[in-house]
């Protein structure tokens, strides 16, 4: 996340870009790495992601 937001993205630009992710991810065959990756941007895509960013914001 961090390297997105240093990059100039704003929290939904990201939290967009993780339900993109998601979106390809399925359109694959679900091996375990790929249900990971599914898994992770959901939460990135969600409350996990707006928790993080304000951490982020914070200084964390």
């Amino acid at each position: 996340m961090r390297q997105h937001l240093n990059m100039g993205a704003s929290l939904q630009e990201f939290q967009n870009l993780m339900k993109l992710q998601v979106a390809d991810a399925k359109a694959h065959v679900l091996i375990p790495i790929v249900q990971q990756r599914i898994e992770i941007c959901e939460q990135l895509a969600g409350e996990y992601g707006v928790e993080l960013y304000r951490k982020i914001e914070e200084g964390f």
